[in-house]
Order: structure tokens, then sequence, then C-alpha cells
């Protein structure tokens, strides 16, 4: 089979500017990082040394097939001082035989173990008869001495199997990472099974049964079964007895102490004679049809827009009923209800003014400013002719000169013309700008505009550059955040709708200085990237690592820098 050839040539060395290798993967600490996933991409004949593990892990590895997960696939080749030999000649044991070939030397099982080696004698082994009688003893039930019949458990043996509160058993819990030449995640064969004790039987090296051994039956006795010997009902209910099928219910005596028909404001009718309102209420009254609501007075008092918890979402963990409420409880689609003991509580039927109706009997204006009213019929209510004098047009004045500010000019006078002069940049034309320009906030430009100076957009902003029809765009942005040598999360662009992406990243710690730049694209589920055009302006470079990761609602990168405290200036380019 032919060897895969490369997918680019490269027609020169590499000359490696730090102290690693130049493919990450083949150094690893920890011999049980061969296994654990943490080699991307591992093939078949990949070789990596383990450094830091302890002296009987640590060497150099080849990977002897494709499946990287299997222990046995990594082959520890030896730290020793390595040669070759021959082997000479062999000795064969007990029941074992040898060619004693100095070339291929082959061992087998010695005829003169075959009659050693002959279990076709032994009692249980390929025999066949009539089973005349089963008894069971104890903790099992059934048995008898013709026909067919049953064995089973007898359920007085439940408690007595019951090892749920056995240490160990149904637990869970997190494997430790220990030596690997001790670990075998590889499937294997199983070569001999033994039965011991007094309750097996069975076992061998091929083929074989295991079964409960007939000295089993006396622990297994049918006399300890038992069953449900009598329900007896207390107060309220009914029904229950001492064998076969019962059945328990609620007593026909119970529905008096439960009847509530007679409980005040259960579906009661009755009439509102007078409503008296009091603090933060108005309206009300004895007759006839009347309102009542919120006093003006009130709303300040009322008001709970600042109270803590209000307009806030979340979700709910827990909900307790207590007081009048009554809850299934739980945290998740929890019902919540009113308490049958909370309606004599909640009764308001005998509240004065529930649902009255009633007619104003009059309306009188007081105050200089207000007129009108009545006791019946229809009527008005305006304002005072003495409110003229608040209104006075003798007392009105008018402009007796306007002068220009920033941005605007004036002839003065009391007609002068007001005009925008050419520092303030209109919006319907083009416009040309001789200085800098500074924008607070998101500057957004539907024309032509010429810039004599420099622009700047005001911080954390974003320039924004559409394609004729809008709906494809760029977006430039500047970001920074201080990272450190545990790996360092800054937060960039929105990935809704977002293509590719193109950092520009600058690494300042004192005088070491790093620069290079990032590419990524993004295909709504998936981010991938590359690092390249990295520039040291010292020996040792500041980056140590980068990842680009999509697992909230932005792209980030994850910078791991050799030193702590360490500046990182990011220019990117986003395209939606």
């Amino acid at each position: 089979m032919a060897r895969n050839t490369g997918t680019f040539d490269f027609p020169a060395n590499f000359e490696v500017n730090k102290l690693g290798p130049l493919d990450a993967r083949t150094v690893t600490p920890l011999a049980c990082e061969l296994t654990d996933s943490s080699l991307p991409f591992a093939y078949h004949g990949m070789l990596v040394s383990v450094t830091d593990d302890t002296t009987a892990n640590n060497g150099l590895y080849m990977l002897s097939a494709t499946d990287a997960t299997c222990v046995d696939n990594w082959q520890r080749i030896g730290s020793g001082s390595g040669g070759s030999g021959t082997v000479t000649g062999s000795t064969a044991g007990a029941l074992l035989s040898t060619n004693n070939n100095s070339t291929c030397i082959e061992f087998g099982i010695d005829s003169g173990a075959l009659d050693y080696l002959d279990q076709s004698s032994c009692l249980g082994l390929n025999t066949v008869g009539t089973v005349e009688g089963v008894t069971t003893g104890s903790l099992l039930s059934g048995g008898g001495n013709s026909g067919c019949f049953n064995i089973g458990i007898d359920s007085g043996a439940l408690n007595y199997l019951d090892q749920s509160s056995c240490a160990g058993l149904n637990c869970i819990g997190d494997v430790v990472t220990g030596d690997l030449a001790g670990l075998t995640d590889c499937l294997g064969t199983v070569t001999c099974v033994t039965t011991t004790g007094d309750y097996l039987t069975g076992g061998g090296n091929s083929n074989f049964n295991i079964g409960i051994d007939s000295a089993c039956a006396s622990k297994w006795d049918n006399t300890a079964a038992g069953g449900i010997l009598g329900v007896t009902t207390n107060s309220g209910l009914s029904g229950g007895g001492a064998s076969g099928c019962v059945t328990i219910g609620i007593d026909s005596g119970t529905l008096t102490p439960l009847d509530q028909s007679s409980c005040p404001g259960i579906n009661a009718v009755g009439t509102v004679e007078g409503v008296t309102t009091s603090t933060l209420l108005s309206g009300g009254g004895n007759s006839g049809c009347f309102n009542i609501g919120v006093n003006s007075g009130a709303l300040t008092y009322l008001d709970q827009s600042s109270c803590s918890g209000i307009d806030c979402e979340g979700t709910v963990t827990c909900v307790t009923a207590t007081g009048p409420l009554l809850s299934g409880g739980g945290n998740s689609n929890v019902a919540i209800g009113i308490n049958s003991g909370a309606l004599d509580y909640l009764n308001q039927s005998a509240c004065p003014g529930i649902d009255c109706e009633g007619t104003i009997q009059g309306v009188t204006t007081t105050g200089d400013y207000l007129t009108g009213g009545g006791t019946s019929g229809c009527f008005n209510v305006g304002l005072d002719s003495a409110c003229a004098a608040k209104w006075d047009n003798a007392s009105a004045g008018g402009v007796t000169n306007v002068t220009g500010g920033d941005g605007i000019t004036s002839s003065g006078g009391t007609t002068p013309e007001i005009a925008v002069d050419s520092s303030v940049a209109r919006t319907d034309v083009a416009e040309t700008f001789q200085n800098n320009v500074t924008v607070q906030g998101e500057l957004s430009v539907s024309c032509a505009a010429t810039l004599g100076g420099g622009v700047t957009i005001g911080n954390a902003q974003t320039i924004k550059l559409p394609s004729a029809a809008g709906t494809v765009y760029a977006l430039d942005k500047v970001f920074t955040g201080v990272v450190g040598t545990g790996g360092t999360t800054i937060t960039t662009f929105t990935k809704a709708d977002l293509k590719s992406v193109k950092y520009d990243v600058t690494l300042v710690q004192g005088t070491n200085v790093t620069a290079f730049e990032i590419i990524a694209a993004y295909n709504g589920t998936d981010v991938s990237g590359s690092v390249y055009a990295i520039a040291d302006a010292q020996d040792d470079s500041q980056l140590d690592d980068v990842e680009i990761t999509s697992t909230g609602t932005t792209i980030d990168l994850v910078i791991t820098s050799a030193a702590n405290t360490t500046t990182a200036t990011i220019f990117g380019k986003a395209k939606y």
C-alpha cells in the first residue's frame, strides 16, 4: 500500500524560535492524556513523548492502531540501552511440550496431560437423568415430586437479600487518573471461571454453565412465605378485611362534617347598603349607583416601579405555599390555588361598597379658576372669567433681539435672519469636514462626506459599512482586555448572521510586544479559524495559545499569554 502524500510542498526548513515542538501534540505531560481525547486527530503511527508522569510511564509512545482511546494501542518504546538477541533453546514444564527448535520454537500441551485434564467422569458434566423430587429450603418456595412445578425466591427472602444499602451498589463517581500500565480499556477473553462455596456449581474454561448448588436448598424455606394479614380502617374511612382483596373508601358518616355549603361566603347573594372610602380611595355612597376608585393622592404612595423585583424576569426554582394558599410544591409546572380553609377568611360578601351603583348628587366648583357645576340634570364645568387676569394680553412681551450661538448665525434685531453656519453638518446633501470630527454615539452617514481632518468614534462604538442593498455589511470595532497565563476570554462580535471575521491582535507586556492576525469563518453552528503572521519584537513570544469559541451569543477569543497582566488590543472586522 502506497503512503499518503501531503497536500502542501514546503521547499524550505523551519527554524523554531520557541522552547517546544513544532507539533504541540507530540509532547504531553501525563500518560493518561494519550487516551482521554486530549490529542486531536491522533493517527496510526503517531509518536508522542510523555514527560511529567511517573518514571514507569515517562517515555516515547507509538500509536499502533487507529483507536487512540485504547491504552493497549499505545506501545511504549523502551527507555533502556536497547539491543537484540537470539533465542537458542527452550524448556517445557509440566504438561507442556516443545520442539526445542532454535529458529521457530513451538509450545503445546503434552499428550501425557490428556488423562490428567480429562474431566468426563466428573459429576455434573454432560450428564443426563430424571429429577425425582425437588424440595425447597430457606429463602425458596415451590418444588414437588412429580409433574411440572415451579421454584422461586420466597417473599421472606427480600429483606435478607436486599443489598441496596451495601457500599458500592448503584454508586456514581469520577474515575481518578491512575497508572496507564495497570489499565485495560480494550476487550479481552475470559479464560477460566471457578465456582467456590456451598451455593454455586459449574464453571470451566470454554462454553460452561454456572448455577445454584443443591446444597443451597436448605437456605430457602418455603414456610417463611407471608402476606398481608389484615387492613383496618380508622375514623372517616370504611372497608378493609383480613384476607383476599379488600376495599377502602370514605365513610358515609363523614359527609356531614365535610359539608361546607352553609359556610359564609360560598355562593352567597346579598345587597350592598353603603360604601365609605378611606385612605387612598375616593368615591362611595349609601344608595343608588356610585363609583369607587384609587385617589390621585395615592399614586405616588402606590408607585412600586423602583421596588426590587418589579418587571424582573427569571426562572422559578421552587414554590412553597403557606397560609391561605395551596400548592403541589416542586420546581416545575407548579399549580397554586386558594386553600379551602381560606374561603371564610377571604369572604368579602358583607363588605360595604361591593358591586354597588349610585348617582352623583351634585358638583360644586371652588377656587378662582373654575365655574359651573350643579345638583341635577346636565351641567358644565369650565375656567372662570377671573382666570383672565392671569392671562392678560396687555402684559405680553415680544422679541427684542436674537443673537446667534454655536453653529447658528443671526443678523440681530427684532426680525433677524437665522441660519445654520458652515460648522454644522447637513444630513440631506454632501458635506466637507475640514477639521477633526468626534462622534460620541453611533455614526450613520447616508450621503457622501469629505473629511479633511481625522474622525474619532466614541469609546466602544462600531463603524458599520453596508453594501448597496444594505443586507450585507461589515463592522469595524476595537476590543481590549488584560490577559494572563490561565487563558482570558475577550468577547467580540455578535455571531447571529456572521459569516467571517478577521482580527489584528497586539499583546504588550512592558517592553515585550507580540503581534499576530486571526481569520475565522462561522457557518451558524461551528467556528473555525487560523492564526498567522506572528511577529515578536523580542526573542520570546508573548503568545502561548489562542482559541476561537462560539459557545454563547458572541464569537470570543480565549488568549493565553506568556505573562500575567498582558494588555491585548484587538482590531476586528466582521462580515455579515
